[in-house]
């Protein structure tokens, strides 16, 4: 009997270190979300580098900004750094960011974008309250960001957002998913741009792409939002100057309300798909809005059907 119960015992514990190695074994081939200098940074399996999640300002005057809480940097599979961060020409700019350039309160008005031409952006700030891997396989990951949008000391709204991530055939897909809440009566002003900004690189040879092929629509301006481009879908690709090369597709999904309209700042990587062109958007407390949206960030030799395959997916998907 106690030599049965020996065994027992060495059974259950041999269960135990199987399954602890196992668990460990998979930790090790799923992908990592780890702490970084600014926030959290999402690694592949192998270690690659996906994107930081920033939710601090960098020090100094690399950006012209209250607020963090975007993607930067973010990354090809081949390791290609893809976004820009407090460029030259837009110093507010924050690699994939979400903030409107103008939102109104009966006693107040704020920029959440960073611009602060059509709104007040001081003392107008986007704080991060968490940031957590939600779940994560050798396949892909889900992150979570909880952020609070602040005018002073007071909350205007509260944002949960999600990001799906998974690699195909040349490229990272990110699926984006924003849950903006107002806490106050607020409306979100018409402009042409604001909401989504995706922030590239334009250091090289530029150009724009939408199902027609190389995009033969007139220049957006951003007084304008009636010269907006239509949904679905557009490609920013940039061949650098050091020999790099990418591309970058943003698709709004269809079920988003409001529709998005689309405006590319002509002289630099930024698409915004923008849900506040159309008119503007009125909120009571508690009304949320939520918006969905893909990014495709390729190689240059990334398998293109499977780009399109993966464009033509997400059109087609129901998101509840």
């Amino acid at each position: 009997m106690l030599y049965q119960s020996l065994l027992t015992r060495c059974a259950a514990s041999l269960s135990v270190a199987i399954l602890l190695a196992s668990s460990s074994f998979a930790n090790e081939n799923a992908y990592k979300l780890e702490p970084s200098e600014l926030g959290f940074r999402l690694e592949t399996p192998d270690g690659r580098p996906v994107f930081q999640y920033m939710t601090k300002v960098p020090p100094g005057d690399i950006l012209d900004c209250e607020s963090a809480c975007c993607l930067y940097p973010y990354y090809t599979p081949s390791g290609v750094q893809v976004g820009d961060i407090g460029a030259i020409d837009h110093e507010h700019h924050r690699g994939i960011f979400f903030g409107w350039v103008s939102v109104s309160h009966p006693s107040a008005r704020a920029d959440f974008w960073g611009w602060g031409q059509w709104a007040p952006r001081i003392g107008r700030r986007i704080e991060n309250i968490s940031v957590e891997l939600v779940s994560a396989s050798k396949s892909g990951a889900v992150v979570r960001a909880t952020n609070t949008w602040k005018n002073g000391k007071k909350e205007w709204f509260s944002e949960m957002t999600e990001y799906s991530v998974h690699e195909d055939k040349g490229f990272f897909v990110f699926d984006c998913r924003y849950r903006i809440t107002a806490k106050l009566p607020l409306t979100i002003d018409q402009r042409a741009f604001g909401g989504l900004g995706i922030r590239m690189r334009s250091d090289g040879e530029a150009s724009v792409h939408d199902a027609n092929g190389l995009l033969k629509l007139p220049k957006t301006k951003f007084n304008d939002p009636t010269l907006n481009w239509p949904d679905p879908w557009y490609r920013y690709e940039l061949k650098a100057t050091n020999g790099e090369a990418f591309g970058v597709t943003g698709v709004a999904h269809p079920s988003n309300e409001p529709k998005a309209t689309w405006f590319k700042l002509n002289k630099n990587g930024m698409l915004s798909p923008s849900v506040s062109a159309l008119g503007e958007i009125n909120l009571k407390p508690e009304d949320a809005l939520d918006l969905k949206f893909r990014i495709i960030v390729a190689d240059a030799d990334a398998n293109q059907k499977a780009v399109q395959s993966s464009i033509e997916s997400y059109l087609e998907s129901r998101l509840d």
